[in-house]
């Protein structure tokens, strides 16, 4: 397998499962039901500024002095994950994904998503929703209503109480039945992560953003993905079909609605520790 395939599979082929590679730099801690990683990430010069800001409004000493937290205490943050280490295809969004986790990267350096209002379709585990919140987003993480996927989110979200500055909302989405209308809520920003490896899901996604924009003309969109590589006879190469089928997808729908969609270089600051590489997508469209 290539280092830019999403999927690896488990050790026994008859389970028909799969495992994310990010499991690989995260610290797994023992927990009598569940997997639960441990995310050490940077916290950003802005968040760490404000947090010095609030906290010398708020701590005293025994002489009634205020206490300026030192800057190296607000250097680091801790994210606890439950999560699972394989599972079915069909219930990738239970494990923790590279694409969640570059869209946590690129909320954390960019503080203007700080004030808006945020969506996340497919969130999973809810990492990116956890970080968007922290972030000061006011937020709300979607996800199908199956394998226990939005109770997943809820608990990863009780256990980071630290981090969730903002509250966040959980609800049932499913984009193959379900519109952005129907949701009867506005919001700045769509936000998702890795949700591109099936290409139904793919289409019905990209009918989802077409209906949001339809709906919404001032709408962000961002979109994560990884390129997931196979060699094919007919091309005699190595290609991402997955990625390929919704830039086609996504294409047509530029087209017929007269949206921008920019090409997000990924060299910016990394605040998670995960492997990043060239096979990282990061997609923004907006309303040209």
């Amino acid at each position: 397998m290539t280092s830019g395939e999403k999927f690896q599979l488990s050790m026994n082929p008859a389970e028909d499962s799969v495992c994310s590679e990010v499991h690989t730099f995260s610290a797994v801690e023992a927990d009598a039901s569940c997997s639960v990683a441990r995310f050490r990430f940077a916290v950003p010069r802005w968040i760490s500024d404000k947090l010095s800001t609030d906290s010398k409004a708020v701590e005293y000493d025994s002489d009634g002095d205020v206490v300026v937290r030192r800057r190296e205490e607000l250097n680091e943050e801790v994210l606890f994950i439950e999560h699972d280490l394989t599972t079915p295809i069909s219930g990738v969004g239970r494990q923790i994904w590279k694409g969640s986790l570059l869209l946590a990267d690129y909320l954390l350096h960019n503080p203007q998503f700080g004030d808006n209002k945020i969506l996340e379709v497919g969130s999973g585990t809810g990492l990116t929703s956890i970080i968007a919140a922290y972030c000061g987003a006011r937020v709300t993480a979607s996800d199908i209503d199956n394998h226990g996927i939005l109770e997943k989110i809820k608990s990863n979200i009780s256990r980071n109480p630290n981090l969730v500055k903002t509250p966040v909302a959980v609800r049932a989405l499913d984009v193959k039945v379900e519109r952005y209308r129907e949701l009867n809520e506005a919001f700045d920003v769509i936000i998702a992560g890795d949700l591109i490896y099936d290409d139904d899901i793919t289409d019905a996604f990209v009918d989802f953003i077409a209906d949001a924009f339809e709906t919404n003309g001032d709408l962000t969109v961002i979109v994560s993905a990884e390129k997931r590589y196979v060699f094919t006879v007919k091309d005699l190469d190595s290609v991402a079909p997955a990625v390929d089928h919704f830039m086609i997808k996504l294409t047509a729908l530029v087209d017929a609605l007269g949206l921008t969609v920019t090409s997000v270089p990924t060299d910016f600051k990394q605040y998670f520790c995960y492997e990043r590489g060239k096979d990282m997508v990061l997609l923004q469209i907006n309303r040209s």
